[in-house]
């Protein structure tokens, strides 16, 4: 995580670095992204840099958590919609995580691509690996939890449970994925189409 000179920095002198750190890792494979151009970009000295941060992955992966955290507030915003009723099902739910996802995404497409980018990267970078790893077996935990609350596979072992839950994932990664180029050109309504049309052939086929 940054350090607290990072977070103490003037705000617009905070952002600028994240904007174009995050255009750096939005537009590259993590492995082609360099400090150098990140500081030269910025503004700022190398050894202010690393004032902020121990490295370039401890930078990688502050942008990554906020990323997710920003992600997690458009759901919660989704969930706000349903009032005080809680989402019916495993398929009503997955329904409002996709269309927050791609709201989310539409609103900020470059946390999108640096995602994309992080899923598709085939390099075998030691910080890059790491966190994908995380971030997966969060989405396999959360999924886990969701079919059990929902009673959605009453029989299944937890293999089943995890095996489907990483179905889910890698479901989830695609559509997304798909959907991140063309996204500022179509309005809420169709995204929230989209999102619709997915579920229903998901669960329906």
């Amino acid at each position: 995580m940054p350090t607290n000179t990072f977070f103490n920095l003037k705000a617009e002198k905070r952002e600028k670095i994240i904007e174009v750190s995050l255009s750096e890792f939005a537009t590259k494979p993590y492995h082609k992204v360099n400090v150098t151009d990140i500081i030269k970009l910025s503004g700022i000295a190398r050894g202010s840099f690393y004032q902020y941060f121990d490295n370039l992955g401890d930078l990688y992966s502050y942008l990554i958590s906020y990323g997710g955290e920003l992600k997690q507030k458009y759901i919660t915003e989704e969930m706000k919609d349903l009032g005080e009723k809680e989402p019916s099902s495993l398929r009503e739910y997955l329904n409002i995580v996709y269309k927050a996802g791609l709201k989310y995404s539409r609103a900020h497409p470059e946390y999108a691509k640096l995602f994309s980018f992080m899923v598709r990267d085939s390099s075998q970078d030691e910080t890059m690996q790491e966190q994908l790893k995380k971030q997966k077996e969060l989405s396999i935990q959360i999924f886990v939890n969701l079919i059990e609350k929902y009673n959605a596979l009453p029989d299944a072992s937890q293999e089943e449970l995890r095996f489907t839950a990483f179905m889910l994932t890698q479901i989830n990664i695609a559509f997304v994925d798909y959907f991140v180029d063309g996204l500022l050109e179509i309005d809420n309504e169709e995204v929230n189409e989209a999102a619709e049309k997915f579920i229903d052939k998901l669960f329906y086929g």
